[in-house]
């Protein structure tokens, strides 16, 4: 695939492999050219962040988005995790 592409992933270090995957169902939904960032859970869920957009939301390992955050102040068109 070439572009852009919104997708999170866990990666076993040891192994190399893909452990989980998130992707939008577009696949430049939640990408940002700067500052975006993912960040694992203790409870296994994940915070995705696309600073461009100003997008929060939170997935669980189901792939499920249980909230989300689109901030009245952004960059561009709003962005949408994998819906």
């Amino acid at each position: 695939m070439s572009g852009n592409r919104s997708r999170v992933l866990e990666v076993d270090m040891t192994t190399g492999k893909i452990v989980w995957e998130y992707a939008a169902n577009d696949g430049n939904s939640f990408f940002s050219y700067r500052q975006g960032a993912a960040q694992k859970f203790p409870n296994g869920n994940c915070l995705v962040t696309s600073t461009q957009h100003g997008h929060l939301f939170e997935v669980t390992r189901d792939k499920k988005v249980v909230w989300e955050f689109v901030s009245p102040i952004m960059e561009g068109p709003p962005c949408h995790a994998g819906r």
